[in-house]
């Protein structure tokens, strides 16, 4: 989305504007904000110079606000064995000793006086940090004990609270529902002070000023059976649908009604039309209300009629008091649609009868004085009464009834302040009875990072938690059900997590620094759409008003929410991460992955690579014009001159008009190219959702991810575009989700937009976030993801800037150059002592010498030896590229590559020597050398230097007349010619040359590849890479996307910096569909174990298949089902054991692989074991 640039009349007229923005991690934090321009009469002033004095006053923060001492234990919640208790309506519930001898409970009795119960009231945990400061951790509530003459337990009767009900706030009853559970959940334990017990509030004394015989009851339905935006968000939930020939009927007993009164009705439709829709509700065959309801536009939704009031006499219900209400749905004139009931209240007068055995009534808001309320119609026995204002601090009433079936309730209230109370004869069984361990959190010492899963993803977690601990940081592994317990009395509320955090970092002795989710979420806490497991949940947005409209831009999912601890702001105090794992499996493949890119990622130039991808003008609806590709041109200008910039913007290719619409498939291609050869960053800037990149589809997640296969080059993806980062949808994963844990390569963490953002803001954060993202600190060291994500979003807190999340692990650091090469000296004259340094000709012999040096670039780095990779490009390329009549595109791209090569660095010192090639732009524009080293030790350097400035030809120059040698492959070393490969293999190009590859691209003497007898050739000249181990040789690879299957042909013509050519070409064959070329098992025979089975294949996308082992006489004795991945060899393990665990004998078997889409597919071979 585009955001709009405000007139200059909105500008404010201050030169200067400071604001206090909140609390991070105990300091203080203010904004500010100095104008380059402003408001003034009807113009506007243009700042030229300005000189600022900031005074700070000494002036006390609110308590609240200030850094927060270490958190006291409460002695009240023990560690321990504990039960989790969970009800479904409100009620009096008992648990017999018998109930937890069942679960292996015995309570001693001298543990019964310590017996305690802890909850939340059944509705949601608060939100406001100002209500968390003051309540962290569940209430203990009252309980009723019962013993036997020797002090056994033998029952507890408590007050359970229903997770739905109505409250009082702002002069208005109102009901609501948990968003988060339909099951209100305590915990009981024992051991350690006594616990709190339940005793009758005392009646005040003095004389009855109102005695009321009735009351206003409320009762309400909300069903929750569709979510009003169509890929999810949020936490409201529609009820039944109607259309125009489908009503919704409800049906309420308004039992006690008391008829001489009148019934308020209150209710919310919804419209889901694009047109205006008429909704009528009917009480009986009475017309009750009729109005008509707005249709959807642009990103709104679904249209709220907001909340309807009508009042009927009571009179006009039935005999039986029963209110049948109707609604009806009629689209304008010819319009088609449907909508929704949100819900529906009743108000009617009632007696203080009870209703069942019970009865719950608010007092009204306009009673005053002491009141004594009498109740009748209990049934008889035992009668429990609480107040229950506040559910989550009930209080035991005293029953000054005299009489057997009555209960009268004597107290004392204010006006405007209603008060809650819920009388009983009736004892319920909990839902849920079950025993849990209490994980101690309150008495964790701490750790740097905080590890947040579900019981179902522990193991990979915990091998996440050694992994991490072997990298030196403190890590603690914890699950979302110890945090409920902990936290919420066993409720699953989001909130429990962030105050689970909160005590952390309050009273931990090594506060957390950073906290991964380890597990997937979304936006169904209630499983009322999917039965996926929500992991670890998701912070959903709710509406701020039943009358707001359910709009797309408005709705926002975030992990920020768990980070705000400190103070009522919205600035994180942790830095935060997710990993969307939805499987154990998954879990241990991101964990290699992470080992992988940290310890065994390849060395080159890849490492200081950022690859910019944006979009061009064309849309559905018109044009953006140049905003994307201006927005990536400008956050070029902001990154450090070392980092190699590859642009691939589509305002620079070519479109092809298909009938699904515009396509640009050599933009794919390129991408694709480009991640395979490999980039540090990968930035996408334009439109998207969470499958596709533009318009013009130059990404989509089924297709185009599979081809990355950059295992030990992996990206780290920052996208400014609309929602491809929606990881909270149960139904399909999003785009992001699959590079990040794609098996063959794709991201190694990503940073995007979780819903639709706009434009203008979304480019602002990236260029803040660049900015901190290749900050280095004294020591080299740039900071994390997730530090870097913090410090940008203690500055940026806005509702854009709140749907950008990082997925992937936040103490992770890019894997970018720390220390500094320079460049001392070119052919013996030091840089800056002689403008001739830098003056060439082609052919001509180029010494350079230079130091590697510590981040600050003043100490040579005496120990770094290694390699160094030295890359010279030409003069820079100005593009202006013209779009139909109004939109021109201007950017600058790296000149041509005129050298790459590698050499040797020994103690901090290096020199390379190298001939100009022939092409080289002759107009004594200077071109810029980028200089890349890696210590044997792992350690990595980077530097950039202007370039040279060509002038003329060496004459004295030895001709070369061979051109490169060049050989051809797909998909791997050991492909031969014919062979079949994937139906998108990938070509790869082998060059060597005594005098160096040409890669300077000049007219006619690029590195081309021809497929078939297509005319057009293929560019290979960008994608050439040196050898890190010899300056003569390299090579290119590039996917070959839309072949059709059969026999090809690929030819490739290279040449050498005298402009010498080379040529090769191989034929192979593109299958019909996968074909299992052939499997071996390794070692055979099997000495040792676990054995390898190496599968060949043509797969081009992860496929299920089938692994069969026997012996000769046809029994099975292993088989297993796996995903056959897109690669040019597979290998599956085997520990030589059967499904249940026993070694197999020694002897020969027979192996079976076949796909699972067709079982004819398949290959046979024979191993030995041999023991």
């Amino acid at each position: 989305l585009l955001g709009q640039v405000p007139p200059v009349d909105s500008v404010p007229e201050e030169w200067v504007r400071i604001r206090y923005a909140g609390i991070t991690r105990g300091v203080h934090l203010a904004h500010g904000e100095l104008l380059c321009v402003r408001a003034h009469g009807d113009g506007a002033e243009l700042l030229e110079s300005a000189r600022i004095r900031v005074r700070f006053r000494p002036q006390p923060a609110p308590a609240e606000l200030m850094t927060s001492p270490p958190a006291s234990l409460p002695q009240s919640i023990p560690a321990g064995r504990w039960v989790r208790i969970g009800v479904q309506r409100e009620g009096i519930y008992r648990i017999t000793a018998e109930q937890l001898r069942q679960l292996g409970v015995r309570i001693a009795p001298e543990e019964v006086p310590t017996l305690k119960l802890f909850g939340i009231g059944g509705a949601p945990l608060p939100e406001e940090r100002s209500a968390q400061a003051l309540q962290l951790l569940p209430k203990e509530q009252p309980l009723l004990v019962r013993t036997n003459a020797s002090g056994e337990l033998q029952e507890i009767l408590f007050y359970g609270a229903a997770p739905r009900g109505f409250y009082y706030r702002s002069g208005q009853f109102r009901h609501w529902v948990n968003p988060y559970t339909n099951t209100t959940f305590y915990v009981l334990t024992w051991g350690g002070a006594p616990g709190l017990r339940a005793t009758p509030l005392p009646p005040p004394e003095g004389p009855v000023t109102l005695r009321p015989s009735s009351h206003t009851a409320r009762v309400f339905i909300e069903e929750e059976l569709y979510q009003p935006f169509a890929l999810g968000s949020g936490r409201e939930w529609l009820g039944p649908m109607l259309d125009a020939a489908i009503p919704v009927v409800y049906t309420m007993p308004l039992t006690g009604l008391e008829r001489s009164d009148s019934v308020l009705y209150r209710f919310v439709v919804v419209n889901r039309a694009t047109s205006r829709a008429r909704f009528t509700v009917w009480e009986g065959n009475q017309q009750l209300w009729s109005g008509s309801v707005s249709g959807t536009a642009g990103y709104t939704e679904a249209v709220p009629s907001g909340i309807i009031t009508v009042r009927l006499p009571a009179s006009a219900l039935p005999a039986d008091n029963r209110s049948t209400l109707r609604f009806t749905y009629t689209p304008d004139g010819y319009a088609t649609g449907f909508g929704h009931v949100d819900w529906v209240e009743w108000h009617f007068p009632r007696a203080f009868t009870a209703v069942g055995d019970e009865l719950e009534w608010w007092t009204d808001p306009s009673w005053s004085g002491i009141l004594e309320i009498a109740v009748t119609g209990f049934s008889g026995g035992p009668l429990w009464g609480f107040e229950v204002t506040d559910p989550a601090a009930p209080q035991l009433l005293t029953n000054l009834a005299g009489a057997p079936g009555s209960f009268v309730v004597r107290f004392v209230q204010d006006s405007g302040v209603p008060r809650r109370f819920f009388v009983s004869a009736r004892v319920l069984e909990p839902a849920i009875l079950e025993p849990v361990q209490s994980a101690g959190l309150l008495q964790a010492p701490g750790a740097e990072l905080v590890v947040i899963t579900h019981p179902q993803l522990l193991g990979s977690a915990q091998e996440y938690q050694r992994y991490r601990q072997g990298r030196g940081i403190s890590t603690m592994v914890v699950t979302t059900e110890q945090i409920y317990t902990e936290f919420a009395a066993g409720n699953p509320d989001p909130t429990a997590i962030r105050n689970f955090l909160a005590w952390a970092l309050r009273s931990w002795s090594v506060p957390p620094r950073w906290v991964l989710l380890w597990g997937d979420g979304h936006y169904d806490y209630k499983n009322i759409s999917t039965q996926q497991p929500n992991f670890v949940p998701t912070y959903q947005s709710a509406r701020t008003s039943e009358s707001d409209a359910f709009n797309a831009i408005d709705s926002y999912c975030t992990d920020d929410y768990y980070t705000w601890v400190q103070g009522d702001d919205r600035l994180p105090d942790i830095a935060i991460g997710r990993m969307p794992i939805n499987s154990d499996a998954e879990g241990m493949q991101m964990v290699q992955k992470l080992r992988l890119y940290e310890t065994a990622s390849d060395l080159g130039l890849w490492r200081a690579t950022i690859t910019l991808v944006a979009d061009d003008g064309p849309t559905s609806y018109g044009s953006d014009g140049s905003i994307h590709t201006d927005q990536s041109e400008t956050l070029a200008q902001r990154l450090p001159e070392w980092l190699w910039q590859r642009k691939l913007y589509l305002a620079e290719y070519p479109t092809e008009n298909l009938p699904g619409g515009r396509r640009k498939p050599e933009v794919t291609r390129d991408l694709v190219a480009a991640v395979n050869a490999g980039t540090a960053i990968l930035n996408w800037i334009g439109h998207g959702n969470p499958r596709l990149w533009a318009h013009e589809q130059v990404l989509e997640r089924e297709t185009t991810i599979p081809q990355f296969q950059n295992l030990r080059r992996l990206f780290f993806l920052t996208a400014a575009t609309c929602d491809f980062v929606r990881y909270d949808d149960p139904r399909t994963p999003s785009g992001a989700e699959a590079m990040l844990l794609s098996p063959l390569g794709g991201a190694i963490a990503v940073f995007g937009a979780a819903r639709l953002v706009y434009s203008t803001p979304n480019a602002q954060l990236l260029y803040e976030f660049y900015d901190r993202l290749l900050r280095r600190s004294p020591q080299g060291d740039y900071p994390t993801l997730g530090e870097v994500q913090m410090l940008v979003k203690q500055l940026r807190t806005g509702l854009n800037d709140l749907k950008f999340v990082l997925l992937g692990d936040p103490s992770l650091r890019l894997l970018l150059p720390t220390a500094v090469v320079a460049l001392d000296s070119i052919n013996g004259r030091p840089i800056g002592s002689d403008s001739l340094a830098s003056m060439v000709s082609a052919l001509q012999l180029v010494r350079l010498s230079g130091r590697i040096l510590d981040p600050s670039g003043e100490r040579l780095l005496e120990d770094f030896s290694g390699q160094l990779l030295v890359v010279l490009t030409d003069a820079p390329v100005q593009l202006s590229i013209r779009e139909g009549s109004i939109t021109t595109y201007r950017f600058t791209r790296v000149g041509p590559v005129l050298h790459q090569g590698t050499y040797a660095v020994s103690n901090g010192r290096w020199s390379a020597a190298f001939r100009m090639p022939l092409d080289a732009d002759f107009s004594g524009e200077r071109g810029r050398f980028y200089l890349c080293a890696f210590a044997d030790d792992g350690r990595s350097a980077a530097g950039s230097h202007p370039g040279l400035s060509i002038q003329g030809i060496a004459p004295d120059t030895t001709l070369d007349t061979l051109g490169p040698t060049i050989r051809l492959y797909l998909d791997h070393p050991d492909f031969r010619p014919g062979d079949i490969v994937r139906s998108t293999p990938v070509l790869f190009v082998e060059l060597e040359d005594a005098s160096g590859i040409n890669t300077a691209a000049g007219v006619g003497h690029r590195i081309l590849a021809w497929i078939d007898e297509d005319p057009k050739p293929i560019d290979l000249t960008p994608l050439y890479q040196p050898s890190l181990q010899d300056p003569r040789r390299g090579i290119a690879m590039k996917p070959l996307v839309g072949l059709p299957p059969g026999l090809h042909r690929v030819r490739v013509r290279a040449w050498d910096i005298y402009n010498n050519f080379g040529e090769a070409e191989t034929t192979f064959r593109i299958a019909e569909s996968t074909v299992l070329v052939d499997a071996q098992v390794l070692p055979n025979p099997a000495t040792e174990f676990p054995l390898r089975i190496r599968l060949r294949s043509s797969a081009s996308a992860p496929e299920p298949a089938y692994l069969q082992i026997a012996d000769l006489w046809g029994r099975i004795v292993y088989e297993q089902q796996f995903q056959l991945l897109p690669t040019w060899q597979f290998e599956l393990a085997w520990d030589g054991r059967t499904a249940e665990g026993a070694p197999v004998a020694p002897g020969m078997y027979v192996y079976t692989v076949r796909l699972l889409s067709e079982p004819s597919r398949s290959v046979r071979g024979t191993f030995v074991i041999v023991r």
